[in-house]
């Protein structure tokens, strides 16, 4: 069956015809293959490398081949849970999921209608309001945090949404240290290690800083998770 012959099990938008995807998809597998990306992290180049990749310094050009073949591997659906289990959220193809997002600099205050830079408690006040929603699937923060070590708005923000939602939770970080910061806080949520590797609590949403471009940083964020059986969004 053609891949994008889909049935949509939820409400979507779509603009594009069938014909007109197949079009954009097969440009971008032209492009990866052709112009390539940048990868600046080195053990994400040599994974592309072994699997066939060609490596020109830090530009990696990326056969279709292993683009198809990575995404006939890959799982047809996967489950971000909640901490409870009305909230499991099944993540497949035609299913969509609805839910705030991250990062925005100014939050609108609930209670003098003042439009301020996101404080900490900010996000523990969407969690808050995303669970007592029905059809909002998981939980963000609608803000990034203004009033901590600038360096760790993404853990502060993390523990105040997981510890005020039942809902799944997405969530973001600048660095390593920061991700294994908040896995070891989803951890403690779900009770161990080994509990959350069972029935992962949060998802990881992957950021990225230009087209064609992967950063050192970034990379090692995506990887890591990958190992912890984190999901990557």
């Amino acid at each position: 069956m053609d891949s994008f012959d889909t049935a949509f099990h939820s409400p979507h938008l779509r603009i594009l015809s069938d014909d007109q995807r197949r079009t954009l998809y097969r440009a971008a597998l032209a492009c990866l293959q052709r112009t390539g990306v940048e990868v600046h992290n080195q053990e994400a180049r040599q994974l592309l490398s072994d699997a066939g990749a060609k490596i020109d310094d830090q530009r990696v050009r990326i056969p279709s081949y292993i683009i198809e073949t990575t995404l006939a591997d890959a799982p047809n659906a996967f489950t971000i849970y909640g901490q409870e289990q009305r909230w499991d959220m099944s993540i497949e193809s035609g299913q969509v999921r609805f839910g705030p997002g991250p990062t925005c600099t100014y939050f609108m205050d609930p209670d003098t209608g003042e439009r301020r830079k996101a404080q900490r408690s900010d996000p523990a006040l969407t969690a808050r309001v995303c669970d007592a929603l029905d059809n909002i699937d998981y939980v963000m923060s609608l803000g990034l945090v203004d009033n901590v070590t600038a360096s760790l708005a993404s853990v502060h923000e993390f523990a105040q949404m997981i510890t005020h939602t039942g809902k799944p939770v997405l969530g973001w970080a600048f660095k390593k240290d920061h991700l294994e910061d908040i896995y070891k806080i989803a951890c403690a949520v779900s009770g161990s290690e080994e509990a959350f590797q069972q029935q992962p609590n949060f998802g990881f949403f992957s950021t990225w800083q230009a087209p064609l471009t992967h950063t050192d940083e970034d990379m090692a964020n995506c990887l890591w998770a990958v190992d912890k059986n984190i999901p990557v969004s």
